[in-house]
């Protein structure tokens, strides 16, 4: 399975031992998602650096990267409302 952090990083697990398989880096802001592919193929990650990572599950290499300004300004925004917003 794979997880998505704030430290920046994805991290691969073993799903039945818990036991941490490797870190994906290469994010400049925390990690918004991670996921398979539903062949197990591959992994994405998203960042709120604006950037989308493509992995390939077979050697870890990073096959594609995009950036999206626009959506990252769009997250900063939704951030900044919800840490402003009272409670």
């Amino acid at each position: 399975m794979v997880t998505a952090s704030e430290d920046k990083t994805a991290k691969i697990w073993n799903a039945e031992t818990g036991k941490d398989l490797l870190t994906l880096q290469g994010h400049e802001d925390y990690l918004l998602s991670a996921a398979f592919s539903t062949d197990g193929q591959r992994v994405t990650t998203a960042s709120l650096d604006g950037v989308e990572k493509l992995w390939e599950a077979v050697d870890w290499s990073l096959t594609k990267e995009a950036f999206d300004e626009l959506k990252r300004r769009r997250y900063q925004d939704r951030l900044t409302a919800y840490a402003a917003k009272p409670e």
